[in-house]
């Protein structure tokens, strides 16, 4: 299977996948974007581009520009990823997942895990679907975290230092260390819906509508020990797949600050 990079952070978790939606552009709003890291190379394509167009880092932020964090990221052998590598592959997929000038990415997301995009062998092509030509690059999206099958933590040092005139060559180092996919914690505003659902098919239809703090504590402890009950049954899952001890998985949760 092959290697991805993602630019931008090097701890992956679910909390990072939002839920995919059709964008007003020809790109998702959501999902996880990557490029293919070969084996052979120092190279990747989207560093590549950041360092031809530097303005980007700029852009989005980055907190300082000679240590970009970033992560190595090994999809599962039996991660459904559409590919559109061919002008053949883009007219089926224009056929299944285009209304005029829409892509339906919800619709691709309920089905598949991912897509790949091969832009270097479609834009050959003189007449490039518009669907296309904002892509610049190959690229992957992912919709669904559970595809995932671990990371490594890197980062991109030299990307943007400018020395004697030139700009000098770019670094990616790894730790060498893999970690599995954490699971997303519930958010604050799933565990305040649980709360109003709580009150409202419970407290109010029992008349007690006059709530204290320490009746909303309790509700509040409730929730947590649900939640609770939800972390420790993922953590078992994720180390009986993993191969990996349960404690070791509770303090990577804990370093990722995914635990409340």
């Amino acid at each position: 299977m092959a290697t991805y990079l993602h630019v931008g952070t090097n701890k992956i978790s679910a909390c990072l996948f939002r839920q995919v939606k059709n964008g007003y552009s020809v790109k998702p709003y959501g999902g996880l974007w990557l490029t293919e890291q070969k084996d052979d190379t120092v190279y990747n394509a989207w560093v590549g581009y950041l360092s031809e167009h530097p303005h980007l880092l700029y852009f989005k932020g980055y907190a300082d520009l000679t240590n970009i964090p970033c992560t190595l990221i090994e999809l599962k052998a039996n991660a459904k990823i559409y590919q559109i590598t061919s002008d053949p592959e883009l007219i089926t997929f224009q056929k299944s997942y285009v209304t005029p000038e829409k892509i339906n990415w919800q619709l691709l997301s309920q089905e598949y895990d991912g897509i790949t995009i091969n832009f270097s062998d479609l834009s050959r092509n003189p007449n490039l679907s518009s669907l296309i030509k904002d892509y610049c690059l190959d690229s992957t999206i992912l919709f669904n975290p559970h595809c995932l099958k671990n990371y490594e933590p890197g980062f991109i040092t030299g990307l943007y230092i400018y020395n004697d005139g030139c700009f000098d060559d770019y670094t990616m180092t790894f730790t060498g260390q893999k970690y599995p996919i954490m699971p997303a914690p519930l958010s604050y505003f799933t565990l305040s819906e649980q709360i109003k659902n709580y009150v409202a098919n419970y407290l109010i239809a029992k008349g007690l509508t006059n709530l204290t703090f320490e009746l909303y504590l309790k509700i509040f402890t409730e929730v947590q020990n649900c939640v609770t009950d939800h972390f420790q049954k993922a953590i078992k899952d994720v180390a009986n797949e993993s191969k990996t001890d349960e404690l070791i998985l509770t303090k990577t949760l804990v370093d990722n600050a995914l635990l409340f």
